[in-house]
């Protein structure tokens, strides 16, 4: 009867302590992936999900693809060590809905309409199989075979297998309703290429929430479950009884916003949030009041797998106190066991505990046989690019972000 969603910027003690108090009350519908709509393959996600490289190492490459990205909005950091490999010399491809700008010289840039998304990247992989002359497995094989490469991707196959490369998928093809098929493709193109597999990953901390458990197929380190609970988006389609949102806020942060109001307004609904809205104040029978990221300490895991802590920065405003105390308390309340923590490091090191020490960076490789297919699919593109001051609740509040030329080209942040 209990559904929890996390936003995937929760620190890694947050969202620890939120999996474990979850699970004590009889439930595995936990889930951090608010945006994503197709889960249909979740089962073959790599336990950690992470760039598939050294985030020092992305200046030094050969060759890359990034598949449904606008790689300067979504992760700026990321674009700019990809441009300084460009500039080196790295060939560097997109498969996009559009052209997005970027600064610096692209051997490929496949345009693929969204409703079309699947077909572009196959004919990507097409190319790649011809090039390379290599056997392929079924389903893949019989699935290109359907389809013609155009020169674009002819020259975005090329530009792959001409040195050690990447693959990443981006938020936009993570968000896709087609997500499965498009991952299924962008695995077999790796593989034929050479290239390892990595992802852009959305929030602060998806890498933490999946090595704390937060997933409702997994538990803590990625230990797969004996029965999966419901994901984001079936804990919408099938109404719970009651919710919990940790640093959520529905019409913005979730994938289908607009008809998760009708969920939620029907059950009895607990908010941890910073903010109270017109909109929490609506669907919210409880709110906790809780510091923002920079008002808690904690710890977040970044794309290479490396455990980040810090402090807070400043005092949580007003009658706010930093997420895992809160948490800390509520599982007390609720007879949590061993939730005797007094410090986040306590909690961090709990987990560790659990996981047998902190795990080295884990392999992207794809081992699911996922059949994909070319079935077109009708969607709104604007909300699968999320603007980049309107991806959290924090730069959504920043009236000099929102009055940037970025922002009100979006239309702002809301």
């Amino acid at each position: 009867a209990l559904g929890t969603l996390v936003s995937p910027n929760a620190t890694l003690e947050e969202l620890y302590l939120l999996s474990r108090i979850t699970r004590h009350l009889g439930s595995d519908n936990i889930d951090h992936r608010l945006r994503r709509r197709d889960f249909r393959d979740q089962a073959s996600d790599p336990a950690v999900p992470g760039l598939g490289v050294e985030i020092a190492a992305i200046d030094a490459l050969k060759s890359a693809l990034v598949i449904g990205s606008n790689l300067r909005m979504e992760v700026p950091i990321l674009a700019h060590r990809l441009r300084k490999a460009a500039r080196g010399g790295a060939k560097v491809a997109f498969v996009n809905p559009e052209a997005y700008e970027y600064f610096f010289p692209t051997a490929a840039y496949v345009e693929a309409p969204l409703e079309d998304f699947v077909a572009g990247v196959a004919g990507v992989v097409a190319a790649a199989a011809a090039e390379a002359k290599a056997p392929i497995a079924e389903p893949i094989k019989s699935l290109i075979a359907k389809v013609s490469p155009t020169a674009e991707q002819r020259a975005a196959a090329q530009a792959l297998a001409s040195g050690p490369g990447i693959v990443w998928l981006g938020h936009i093809a993570q968000r896709h309703p087609r997500y499965a098929d498009i991952r299924a493709l962008a695995a077999a193109l790796a593989a034929l290429t050479g290239a390892s597999l990595g992802y852009l990953t959305e929030g602060a901390n998806a890498a933490g929430a999946a090595l704390a458990g937060a997933l409702p197929h997994r538990g803590a380190g990625g230990k797969a479950l004996a029965e999966a609970g419901r994901d984001a988006a079936a804990m919408l389609a099938a109404p719970r009884k009651v919710y919990m949102l940790f640093g959520v806020e529905p019409s913005h942060d979730l994938a289908e916003g607009e008809k998760a109001a009708s969920a939620l307004k029907d059950a009895a609904v607990i908010a941890f949030t910073p903010f109270v809205t017109p909109e929490l104040e609506a669907v919210a029978d409880i709110l906790l009041p809780i510091g923002t990221f920079a008002e808690t300490p904690g710890t977040f895991v970044n794309g290479e797998g490396r455990w980040q802590s810090f402090d807070a920065a400043a005092q949580a405003a007003g009658e706010s106190r930093p997420g895992w105390r809160v948490l800390r308390v509520l599982g007390n309340e609720l007879g949590l066991p061993d939730c005797d923590y007094q410090t986040p490091g306590d909690i961090a090191a709990a987990l560790e505990r659990e996981l047998g020490g902190r795990p080295a960076a884990q392999p992207n490789d794809y081992r699911g046989a996922f059949a994909p297919s070319l079935e077109r699919c009708a969607l709104d593109g604007a909300a699968l690019d999320v603007p980049i001051y309107s991806v959290d609740a924090v730069v959504r509040r920043s009236a000099a972000l929102q009055q940037t030329k970025l922002a009100l080209q979006a239309g702002g942040g809301g």
